[in-house]
């Protein structure tokens, strides 16, 4: 997560990246695809996500905009073992923006 967009943090910046500090190799990393459900059956993963991982936005490959879920986002938050609902309730972002 790119710190340096404020450039004098405060003590409290500092305690709310140091609590979501897991995630940040998950957000700096290369995100992959939006997938909206249609593409996703045929350009995603073949894997089923819960329903916390999804966010509105555009589909990268149709590009309507609906509910889509990044696989590679919610990949690697079910890697650390955390659920979809703890990451939704994180308010981190969900797809790439």
């Amino acid at each position: 997560m790119d710190r340096s967009r404020i450039p004098n943090p405060t003590n409290s910046d500092l305690k709310v990246w140091a609590k979501y500090a897991w995630a940040y190799p998950v957000l700096e990393s290369d995100a992959g695809q939006n997938l909206c459900a249609e593409c996703h059956k045929t350009l995603g993963c073949g894997r089923t996500h819960g329903i916390y991982f999804y966010d509105t936005g555009h589909c990268d490959n149709c590009g309507k905009v609906n509910e889509l879920v990044n696989c590679k986002i919610a990949h690697r938050i079910e890697d650390l073992g955390i659920s979809d609902r703890l990451y939704y309730e994180t308010r981190l972002p969900r797809i790439r923006k």
